[in-house]
C-alpha cells in the first residue's frame, strides 16, 4: 500500500488535502500492519475530518476513509525488543476484506475518542446533505477516494522527479 507523496511534505509541514477537509488531530508513532512479525515503520499519523493516514517520510503506509473504519481500540501488545504498550489498533475494509494496522503512539486513547468524534460527524453532515449539493471535490467513487488530492500525481514527463508526486501546474 506504499504511495510516494511530495518530498517536500515536511518542508510545508501538512500533507496535501482534499478541498473541505482539515487536520483534526496529528501525532509522531510507529506503524506495523496486520501480523507482529513485521516490522515497524517511524512517521506521522494524521486524522482529518475524511479519513486517518500515516506518512513516513515520502510514502504514504496507511490510508483509509472514516467511514471504511471497522474497529477502533486500544490494546496492549508487543513493541520494539518486545515491551508490551499500548497501541491504537484499527481495522477496516481493504479490497473486499478486512486489514488491521497498529500504532505506537502517545496517549492512544485520546486517538480513538476523537477518531470517534470525527466519524460521528462525518455521518451526520453526510446525512444533513442531499446528495446533489456535495461539493464535486467530496463526491468521490470509492476508487478515488485512494487517490491523492486533485493535482498530486507522478508526471512521467519530467525525469527529475525520481518517482515522486508532483503538483501539477495546470
Amino acid at each position: 500500500m506504499e504511495k510516494n507523496c511530495s518530498p517536500d511534505i515536511h518542508v510545508r509541514g501538512e500533507p496535501p488535502l482534499f478541498e473541505g477537509e482539515k487536520i483534526v488531530l496529528r501525532a509522531q508513532g510507529s506503524f506495523q500492519e496486520g501480523r507482529s512479525g513485521s516490522s515497524w515503520k517511524l512517521g506521522h499519523l494524521y486524522l482529518t475530518n475524511k479519513r486517518l493516514f500515516f506518512i513516513q517520510v515520502t510514502k504514504w503506509l496507511f490510508e483509509v476513509a472514516l467511514d471504511e473504519i471497522r474497529d477502533l481500540r486500544v490494546v496492549k501488545r508487543g513493541w520494539l525488543l518486545g515491551v508490551r504498550i499500548k497501541q491504537l489498533c484499527v481495522s477496516f475494509k481493504a479490497g473486499g476484506g478486512e486489514r488491521t494496522a497498529y500504532i505506537a503512539l502517545e496517549k492512544p486513547e485520546r486517538w480513538v475518542e476523537t477518531i470517534k468524534e470525527s466519524m460521528t460527524l462525518m455521518l451526520a453532515d453526510k446525512r444533513l446533505r442531499p446528495e446533489g449539493l456535495v461539493p464535486s471535490g467530496l463526491k468521490r467513487s470509492p476508487e478515488a477516494q485512494r487517490r491523492r488530492p486533485e493535482g498530486w500525481g507522478y508526471d512521467a514527463s519530467n525525469p527529475g522527479s525520481r518517482g515522486h508526486a508532483q503538483r501539477s501546474t495546470g
